[in-house]
């Protein structure tokens, strides 16, 4: 991937494409059935692994759970990127539309 294609900004839809594209990928490539009980555990398995890298980050566990050569903050960023993407696959799995459930619970809410 380009450094230009990671920059740019997209669009929720846009990412959802993305990841069921990758998601169809890494099933067909793994021979891995992706439904909605495998789209959970992998959503709960990342926050955890976000859980660990916070932890990390802030010193507070073990030097051995660091990841190399990726600093803390890189590995918090990519920790959460596979929360997001796993979040979105997990609505398309259900049959919500996050775009509208989000401006619902967060941008449209009144205070």
């Amino acid at each position: 991937m380009t450094e230009d294609k990671c920059r740019r900004e997209i669009t929720l839809t846009e990412l959802k494409a993305a990841v069921l594209d990758l998601v169809e990928s890494y099933s067909r490539q793994f021979r891995i059935a992706i439904d909605a009980e495998f789209a959970a555990v992998k959503l709960f398995e990342e926050v955890g692994e976000f859980a660990q890298a916070l932890l990390a980050k802030k010193g507070k566990t073990p030097p051995s759970r660091l990841s190399g050569d990726t600093d803390a903050q890189t590995r918090l960023g990519e920790e959460l990127a596979d929360v997001v993407c796993l979040a979105i696959l997990n609505a398309h799995m259900h049959e919500i539309d996050l775009t509208a459930a989000v401006l619902r619970k967060w941008v449209n809410r009144a205070p």
